[in-house]
């Protein structure tokens, strides 16, 4: 799989560096497209406001067949087991020093949530070495989508 570096233009102690897998017509054409966006924003966003250490974001996908699993991992603190099931809840917080006063307000993942189950897919965490990642599969059959 072809990845994609860029490096954000944060001051040098702040920079993330951004690995993203070559996408280009990856995700099937339909009316869900701007749901998958959604849902890949927000893993996005929540990857930057939790980035540590080396500060590296991976943006990749695999093809399962019929799915397309997308995944968001950042290197930082693993999330605390006890916390996992309540990340998908609206305004719920893990950490507790993000918050309000960075516009924060912890409705991505419940987005997330939403738009995954109405669209009966997939979706998850998991805490892996150096970092978390985040999950999701898609249907390439845009006639999943109208069950």
């Amino acid at each position: 799989m072809w990845v994609q570096r860029i490096t954000t233009k944060e001051p040098e102690d702040d920079m993330i560096e951004i690995a993203i897998a070559a996408m280009e017509e990856v995700i099937p054409e339909n009316e869900e497209e701007d749901k998958i966006e959604i849902v890949l924003k927000n893993y996005v966003t929540n990857a930057v406001a939790h980035c540590e250490g080396e500060k590296l974001i991976e943006i990749s996908y695999k093809d399962k067949g019929q799915f397309l699993e997308f995944s968001v991992f950042n290197t930082g603190k693993n999330i605390d087991e006890q916390d996992m099931p309540e990340l998908w809840d609206s305004f719920y917080r893990a950490d507790k020093a993000h918050g309000r006063s960075e516009n924060r307000f912890g409705l991505g993942l419940s987005i997330v949530k939403s738009i995954m189950t109405n669209h009966n897919c997939k979706y998850g965490v998991a805490n892996i070495e150096d970092g978390v990642v985040f999950t999701f599969e898609v249907s390439k059959d845009s006639e999943y989508y109208g069950k």
